[in-house]
């Protein structure tokens, strides 16, 4: 629905979206079923309310930065991030330092790829969430 709502299509595969009542910023992609749940927690809005800059009307900015974090999660999934990283979510969260850096987390230490086995794991998820922020941006501005 909010794919939809964002590009103007229809999403190929079935999305959830949930929100949870915790007040650090965290959102993430897992799978549920047959279907796939993006989490947002209610720390994001209050996180982007921080953010939100006066020449922009703060609903405005509150939905676009809602709709682009919601684009991102897609984008992984779409990537194949999952399976490249070999680990059944991706969670974008708040550092303890609190600049709001997005950073992947997953359970496993190296990719299932025998190609990517020795590659430094950190630099592979970073630069994943790069290619989902590339990703979630197009899409964004295409809008």
């Amino acid at each position: 629905m909010m794919h939809e709502y964002a590009v103007g299509r229809p999403l190929s595969i079935n999305v959830k979206l949930s929100i949870k009542i915790i007040n650090e910023f965290i959102v993430f992609i897992c799978p549920n079923g047959d279907e796939f749940e993006i989490i947002f927690s209610t720390g994001v809005t209050k996180a982007l309310e921080r953010l939100s800059l006066p020449t922009i009307m703060p609903e405005v900015f509150l939905d676009s930065s809602l709709i682009y974090l919601f684009l991102h999660e897609l984008a992984h999934l779409k990537a194949g991030h999952f399976e490249i990283l070999g680990v059944d979510m991706t969670c974008e969260i708040n550092e303890e330092d609190h600049k709001f850096g997005l950073v992947s987390r997953g359970q496993s230490e190296s990719s299932p790829i025998p190609e990517l086995a020795n590659i430094d794991y950190l630099k592979l998820e970073r630069c994943l969430e790069l290619q989902a922020d590339h990703a979630a941006t197009e899409i964004f501005l295409e809008t």
